[in-house]
């Protein structure tokens, strides 16, 4: 939280509901056939609300390159949104 705050200064304690960190035990995952196929949409049923993961840019490498590719795609598709485009 205290990071977000950081880039955002804007954003308060009051703005966050909850803050969860979480570690891969492995470095990398072994994916199966399919694997995409089975992935949930980014843009989740709730308005505005979407989802990341390293695994939305598989077969790619989880990387931090990959991390910012995803979410400058994440949010120009909500600039769109919001724009209404």
């Amino acid at each position: 939280m205290h990071y977000l705050m950081k880039v955002n200064p804007r954003l308060t304690s009051d703005d966050f509901i909850e803050v969860r960190a979480s570690r891969y035990r492995y470095a990398q995952p072994v994916c199966e056939p399919g694997f995409l196929d089975r992935q949930p949409p980014i843009q989740l049923p709730v308005e505005g609300l979407l989802v990341a993961d390293t695994s939305y840019y598989y077969p790619e490498d989880r990387g931090i390159s990959e991390s910012i590719g995803l979410a400058r795609k994440m949010g120009s598709e909500t600039h769109k949104h919001a724009r209404g485009l």
